[in-house]
This record gives C-alpha cells, structure tokens and sequence, in this order.
C-alpha cells in the first residue's frame, strides 16, 4: 500500500510540474533530482565513502550535462557537454591527484556515472525546450508510456508472469509482465493524446508506444546489471528511501524513463520537427 500512496503522490506533483510549471522550473527539478540519481550512483559505486570535496567535485560533474541547460537557453550540441563534464574531471583529476598510475577503475566509473546520469538526465529538459510549444505536452506523452511500461510489468509479472525475460539480469521480471508493459504504454499514450496537442497521428503514437516501451525494458534491465555489479538490491541511499517509501531509490524509479527519453527527443527532432 505505501508503494502505491507514494506512486500517486509522485504523480501528481509531477503532472502539477508539466501543466502549470515553467520550462525554468522544469530544468530546476530535473536537475535537482538527477543530482539525487548522481548521488545514488557513487553511493553504489563507492560503497565506502569519498572524502566530502571529491565527492561534491564528482557529483557536480556527473550533473554537469543537465546544469548547462541552463532552461534552454545554452544550445550546446549533447556532445559538448559531455566533452565540458569528462574536461573538467580530467583537470580535476590530474591536478589534485597525482598518483601514479592512474586509477582505471575509478576514472571509469565516473565516466560512466557522467553519460548514465548526466547525458540521459540532460534529454528531459531538452524535450521540455523543444522550440515548437509541444515540449511539456511530450515529456507527458513520455510519462505516460515509461510509467505505464512499469506499471503494466509490474502488476502483469506479479499475478500472470511466469516466463523469465533476464533471470540473471534481473530474477523477477517476465516476459508476460514485458508485453503487460507494452499494452498499458499504448493506453496511457493514447488517453494523454487526447488532452494534448502533438503533431503526431494515432497509430504512429501507437507504435512509438511500442518501441519506447522496449527502450524502457532495456533502461530498467541496464540498471538491475549495475546494482548485480556491486551487490544491491536498491538504488536507493537512506535519503531518497525516505522520500520515497517503497519505491527503493531515484534510479529505480527513472531508470525507464532516462533511456527513452533520448530515443524519443531525436525522433522528434529528426522526424517530427525535422
């Protein structure tokens, strides 16, 4: 029951925040919250602890991507900002900490902590600024197939599932609770088509539906292989489990939408709006 009262709450803070909130407040909690993914991240892969300035320095950089939105108004290519955030670690790195040789391990975890959370993360805002008015009303058509996609697996795999999709990946998702997934992304989509204005017909948002769905699928498989790598169950840090009951950390909760979210903004910017 927690898990649920907490989901609705979620819910609607974040429909409050894509109706009535700016393309500024927007940028302002994506980048607050992808600071508490970050945040889950080194958690996972520093289990025991990074002194206080490092670990500020790291968390900034892995953000770094999502900061320099600056609510759209720096038009940078994504390239750029990965290359500003992996510049400033390098230089961060290489002049603070001179041992010799370099740590392979941890310059890559932190490198892979820059494009899972900084470069995914940046993508929201960057559909949010979409100069064509259409932006909020796309990350909600996201929302609702991400959201469903989880729901749908879910509650699908708990009562019908019995198929695994990636036992040694992740032990309890099911390929019946997968197709569960796809068929609540499409209700979802559709039913939010008809209170927004896209330009995009019914059975293409149909189909985007589908494959988004699978992008999410892949998302959630991407994070279940990082926690198996180092040996948690959650994401979560005793922070963010408070703040959301149930629902184990930022990253569980996100891991869906961060990897569909990219696939859905070139599609729109090479396809829809090209």
């Amino acid at each position: 029951m927690r898990r649920e009262v907490t989901g609705c709450v979620l819910v609607l803070l974040w429909l409050i925040l894509l109706i009535f909130g700016s393309a500024g407040q927007f940028w302002l909690v994506t980048t607050i919250i992808a600071g508490f993914a970050a945040s889950e991240y080194l958690a996972m892969q520093f289990p025991d602890g990074l002194p206080k300035t490092e670990y500020g320095v790291l968390l900034a950089i892995i953000v770094l991507p999502v900061l320099l939105q600056i609510s759209g108004a720096v038009t940078m290519p994504v390239a750029a900002y990965l290359f500003a955030a992996f510049f400033f670690y390098c230089l961060y790195r290489f002049m603070f900490f001179k041992e010799m040789p370099v740590d392979l391990t941890h310059f890559g975890k932190v490198a892979l902590g820059l494009f899972y959370i900084g470069l995914l993360f940046a993508h929201l805002p960057m559909i949010r600024n979409l100069p064509h008015g259409h932006g909020g009303a796309w990350v909600l058509i996201l929302t609702a197939i991400t959201a469903g996609s989880d729901i749908g697996a879910y509650y699908v795999g708990r009562y019908c599932g019995k198929s695994k999709l990636c036992p040694e990946v992740s032990p309890s998702k099911t390929k019946e609770g997968m197709w569960g997934g796809v068929a609540t992304a499409i209700v979802l989509a559709v039913i939010v088509k008809l209170a927004v204005d896209v330009p995009l017909g019914t059975p293409s948002l149909i189909l985007l539906a589908v494959f988004l769905s699978f992008i999410s699928v892949f998302g959630d498989l991407v994070e279940s292989a990082i926690k198996r790598s180092v040996g948690v169950k959650d994401s979560g840090t005793p922070l963010t489990a408070k703040i959301l009951p149930g629902h184990g950390g930022v990253l569980d909760r996100l891991d869906s939408m961060i990897f569909a979210a990219p696939v859905l903004y070139y599609f729109l910017i090479w396809v829809v709006y090209k």
